[in-house]
Formats: C-alpha cells, sequence, structure tokens
C-alpha cells in the first residue's frame, strides 16, 4: 500500500507522502513551509537519494528516518 499526496500532520503540518508503507527507511525534507516524505521499497535506493539531496540542496533540512 502506498501514501501518496498532500497531507496536514499534527508534528510536521502541511506535508506530502510518497511512502510505500512497510518499507524503510524514510527520507523526511524539510522545505520549510512544508515537509516531504519518500521512501522506495529498496533501502539502497532511499539512501542514494539522501545522498544526493545532501550534496546538492542547500538551505533544506534533510534526513533518513
Amino acid at each position: 500500500k502506498r501514501e501518496l499526496g498532500h497531507y496536514r500532520g499534527e508534528e510536521t503540518g502541511p506535508c506530502m507522502m510518497f511512502i510505500d508503507k512497510g518499507y524503510s527507511p524514510v527520507l523526511f525534507i524539510d522545505l520549510g513551509d512544508e515537509s516531504v516524505f519518500v521512501n522506495s521499497r529498496e533501502a539502497e535506493q532511499t539512501k542514494e537519494w539522501y545522498e544526493m539531496l545532501a550534496r546538492s540542496i542547500s538551505g533544506a533540512d534533510t534526513e533518513i528516518l
């Protein structure tokens, strides 16, 4: 099952989710006015996305959850 779309989290406020439920890790990206949660069914793919974003995005807070 997947969670896709715009949501409003109690802790995160406005957020977008692109989540395959039951798979980890989850990449969390804090864009300031909105948060993004994304993962892949392949853990290595999520880690590669993290590394790519960590190198290329300045001013955004990213972490693996």
